[in-house]
């Protein structure tokens, strides 16, 4: 070592050096530096064992290390599995590619892509399109059942109208047999009408299932505008219809769907609750959602028909005193079958129960905008 401590001076050697010791062993020199004086060049020293220090040799090869090897194993572990899910979810998408392109050649053995997805984390992915596909089938058999039950509906009005135009095209009856005829036509005429209004709202009905609006709905607001509605229009001889409302409950939907579907459960409680009754509205909030519950007192619904009051064109009247006769005149059976198509295109759901005491009661549960 003091053979080469000349050159220290000029700056000649490494600032850090392994010198092999005559005994055997090494020292690890950490630190040479140069103090220039008068009478020459001192060099101090600093050296520490190698193998206390490190416990190997220095110039051993650094991917020979035991932490570069770990490091290395757990690169080609996270390299495999990546690769792993990047295969992975490509084969899923292929399959969701090839189930797409199945639904759209009308291919009815297709599946759903929740059955084919084999990742999970795109369950909720394969939910959401398998969701998409039902509503889009749904819609489409609607609008086919739709088109057969309107050409259904409009042939008997259009041949009671022929039946009755032609006996007065031919001149053969008299003043009476006419202006019966007549009310015969006008009151088809009514109908007709009541079926191409019903036919629209079974369209927009339709559409709103396709698309639901998002809107920000304030829930409360609504009730208490549509209870202060029907209380200026009530009249005697019809319930009343009362509210306990609470406040800032929030929805998201869309204001005319919405309130299509409350319209229609209040319409259908005050026909049936008795006259000068009571049909109350009651809105409120639970950890699961909004709670929307309107009540009446009347005669109820029949055990074998409770499970039935939400099909389309079920109209459930019995003949019971309590139930307003007058109302039915334009009752299809699309009203709670359009509450419930409105409040599940919300990703809500509707309950029907009989009352505890007699009655009847409808709640409506809807997910609380975030």
């Amino acid at each position: 070592m003091l053979d080469r401590l000349a050159a220290t001076c000029q700056g000649d050697l490494p600032l850090a050096m392994r010198v092999a010791l005559p005994g055997g062993g090494s020292e690890l020199v950490t630190s040479i530096t140069p103090v220039k004086r008068a009478g020459g060049c001192w060099a101090l020293l600093v050296s520490n064992r190698q193998d206390p220090l490190t416990g190997r040799e220095l110039g051993r090869a650094y991917w020979r290390s035991p932490e570069v090897r770990l490091a290395l194993a757990i690169y080609v572990a996270l390299a495999a599995i990546t690769l792993g899910l990047f295969f992975g979810l490509w084969r899923s998408l292929e399959r969701f590619g090839r189930l797409a392109r199945g639904i759209a050649s009308g291919d009815a053995d297709a599946g759903g892509f929740a059955a084919r997805n084999r990742i999970p984390e795109l369950h909720p992915v394969a939910d959401a399109f398998d969701g998409m596909v039902e509503a889009l089938r749904s819609a489409a058999g609607n609008i086919r059942r739709a088109a057969e039950d309107n050409a259904h509906a409009y042939k008997t009005p259009l041949a009671i109208i022929a039946q009755a135009v032609e006996p007065l095209r031919a001149g053969k009856l008299d003043a009476t047999a006419c202006a019966k005829a007549a009310q015969t036509i006008e009151a088809t005429v009514a109908r007709l009408n009541d079926l191409i209004r019903d036919a629209r709202r079974l369209d927009g009905a339709t559409a709103d299932l396709l698309d639901p609006p998002r809107d920000a709905i304030d829930l409360s607001a609504l009730c208490e505008d549509l209870v202060d509605r029907y209380a200026d229009s009530a009249h005697a001889g019809r319930a009343r219809v009362i509210a306990h409302v609470a406040d800032g409950i929030v929805v998201t939907g869309g204001l005319a769907m919405l309130t299509e579907a409350i319209e229609n459960v209040i319409d259908n409680a005050i026909s049936f609750a008795p006259p000068d009754g009571e049909v109350t509205v009651m809105l409120g909030r639970t950890p699961r959602g909004a709670h929307l519950t309107v009540a009446d007192r009347g005669p109820g619904v029949a055990a074998a028909n409770l499970g039935r009051i939400f099909e389309r064109y079920f109209s459930y009247r019995p003949n019971h005193p309590k139930v307003d006769r007058g109302r039915d005149a334009g009752n299809f059976g699309v009203g709670l079958w359009l509450v419930r198509r409105n409040v599940e295109a919300l990703r809500g759901r509707v309950v029907a129960e009989n009352r505890v005491g007699g009655g009847f009661q409808v709640r409506l549960e809807l997910p609380l905008r975030r």
